[in-house]
Order: C-alpha cells, then structure tokens, then sequence
C-alpha cells in the first residue's frame, strides 16, 4: 500500500504572536542590582514563548553565592515570577523572568521549523520550543515510552495533540501504527478511521483492557520473529519483513487504573520493560499524577515525562522526582524530561487547535491511500 503525506498548506497560517509587551530591558535590570550592592553588567537575553532569560557578568565573582538573595527584589521591582539559572561560569549568572503575556506559538510554525526538517526520522516529533527558542525535537524510538501529565489546564490535551499530529505529518501507516485509548470519549474521538490505526478507538474499560491485552501478545509474537532473524530490535529486520513501529496511547491512564489497575498495570509494566526492540511505545497521559495511578513500577519504566503544571508539589514529585512542576504557569508550560539527557529542558508546547486536528485527519481519510 501506498500513501501521500499531508502537505503544511492544510493547515490554517499562523504565526507567533503576543507578548510584544513588559519585555525588561536588561541594562535597567543591572542596574537596579547594582544598586542593590549586586554590582553586574548585562550581556545578553534569550526570549521564549514563556519566559526571558537575561544573563549578566558580575564585576566581583565572589559575590556569585550571593544572587539568590537578590531575587525577591528584582521579582517584587518587575511584578513578575525571577529564578534564577544553573550556570558554570563562576562570573555569570542569569535570570529567567515569566512574561506576563504569553507568546501563541502555532503548530504550522514549529511543522515548517527548518531544524525539524532536516531531521530525517520520520518517527520524529516536533513539540515546541525551549528557553532558548530551539524546537523540541522527539525522537520516540528513543523516548521510548513517554508521561504526558499535568492538572487541568496546563495543557496536557494540546501536547498529546501535538505529539500526534506531528507524527502523522512524517510517518505512514507503512512506519507507524496507533491504537488509542479514549475512556473519556471526546479527546481521540478526532482520530477515527484513521489508516494509521490498528483497531478501533477503545472507548470503555473492557476494551481498554482487551487492547492492551492484544499488544501484549503481539509483542511476544513479535519476539518470536526477532529470535527467528537472530536479530535483536526491528530495524535490524530485512526490508522484506519490515515491521512497523505501534504506538499505544491511553488519554486518561487514571480511568484505566481505575477501573482494571491489578490487570492493566502489569500488562503495562510488561510492555514498557520490553516493548522497544519490539517496535511498541506507550504515550500515557494523566490529569492525576498521583502514586495511584503513575505506580513506581510503571514509572521507573517511562524514561521520558513531560510535566506541565501540577496542583502540588507532591505531583510534581511524582512525576519529575522532584518539585518544580507546581511553579509553572500553565496553557502549555511544560518540563521535559528525556533519557538522553541529565538535566530537564523547559519547553513551550506548540498550539493546535480543533480545526487543523480535522484538517490532518480528514487529510488521511480523504487522500492519504494511494491505490
């Protein structure tokens, strides 16, 4: 079977917009700190969607153990959220001041993103952009199982949207293939009919159940052909018996859990141990990340996590390991955390909204199958 992948040009223009307003100027910055006995001068700022980071050389390097103190001051002058940034430059320090208007960052920007497109992988999502305005770039064979959680309102919808919708502009059924769970019944509803799907949207805790149940074989089956080339993951497989990559993506992990958690949660354990050679990822999202419901067991196997603002701390723990989730502000505003790499990134997730959610979808029912 042959397939057309879907052109940007279906989706509706955009740019980045907002937060043109309150943007500090950093000389003003310095120099309120140095009046404040911190005596700096400013070198440079980094602006994000979310957040501008203004970094400063201090005249005495001594007095490098002594910015936090100066954070109150600064936070209370600008009447807005200061932190301060990691740095190893022990004559640098930088500040990251939240902007009081968000910048709307379109998913048809970070699509036509130049670095997004030089990346050959069509297993690769695109998410948004960081700190330093780079796109976050996703490799899910890599991932290879990710934690979408955050409460209601941090966007937790619109990153799994995004994810999707990234995938589906690179990756035909031919690489990749989707099951989906959708307890709620609303979030995935989109996705229907699908060429990219391997069964029908599960829409109860019995069919939940039985898809992942169903993986769970296929993915032994799939061990099975592996020992039989002699080959340890599916790349290594001829182009003659290529298999493609599944994703399982479950909208509500707590309803699942909730409903069948002694049967679902070791099936899930199971297939986050040894899904990868297999081909087979898990995309779980939750607006309740609560031990409950992200188990230590299952947790430990989900390297890659994106938080995006939790009601607590003890959320934030749960997901991150540690807190920092609870202090972020929301509509997109996320933590990412990778396996690849020690320390998280903050990242601003793309917005896509209900209408080029159809037009890809409706792109792929309508035009995708070449016969």
């Amino acid at each position: 079977m042959f397939y057309n992948l879907p052109s940007s040009k279906i989706l509706s223009s955009g740019s980045a917009t907002g937060a043109s307003s309150r943007i500090f100027k950093g000389e003003g910055i310095a120099a309120a700190l140095s009046a404040y006995g911190l005596h700096c001068e400013f070198v440079c700022a980094d602006a994000a969607p979310q957040v501008i980071t203004y970094h400063f050389d201090l005249s005495d390097p001594m007095q490098r153990n002594s910015v936090k103190r100066y954070i109150k001051p600064v936070s209370a002058m600008l009447r807005c959220k200061v932190a301060e940034v990691d740095s190893n430059k022990n004559a640098h320090f930088a500040l990251e001041v939240t902007r009081q208007e968000r910048q709307f960052v379109p998913f048809s920007d970070v699509l036509r993103n130049k670095e997004y497109n030089d990346v050959q992988n069509p297993l690769s999502a695109c998410l948004g952009y960081d700190t330093a305005s780079k796109p976050v770039i996703l490799d899910i064979t890599k991932a290879p199982h990710i934690l979408i959680a955050g409460e209601t309102g941090g966007g937790k919808s619109v990153c799994l949207n995004t994810l999707l919708n990234s995938l589906l502009f690179r990756a035909t059924p031919n690489r990749l293939r989707l099951l989906m769970v959708d307890t709620k019944r609303v979030e995935l509803s989109a996705y229907e009919g699908l060429p990219h799907l391997l069964a029908p949207i599960a829409k109860d805790g019995q069919q939940a159940l039985q898809v992942v149940k169903n993986l769970n074989t296929l993915m032994r089956s799939r061990y099975e052909k592996l020992n039989a080339e002699a080959v340890s993951n599916i790349e290594q497989l001829p182009p003659d018996k290529a298999l493609p990559h599944i994703c399982l993506i479950i909208d509500e992990l707590a309803d699942l859990m909730l409903m069948c958690k002694d049967e679902a949660e070791p099936l899930l354990v199971s297939i986050a141990q040894l899904g990868r050679a297999a081909g087979i990822h898990l995309i779980l999202a939750t607006q309740r990340p609560t031990v409950n419901v992200v188990t230590g067991l299952l947790k430990a196997n989900l390297p890659c996590r994106i938080a995006l603002q939790t009601a607590s701390i003890r959320d934030s723990m749960t997901i991150l390991d540690h807190k920092g989730a609870e202090r972020l502000t929301g509509r997109g505003d996320a933590w990412l955390k990778t396996p690849d790499k020690v320390e998280e990134r903050r990242i601003q997730i793309a917005f896509i909204d209900r209408e080029d959610i159809n037009a890809v979808c409706g792109w792929w029912r309508n035009n995708g199958i070449t016969e």
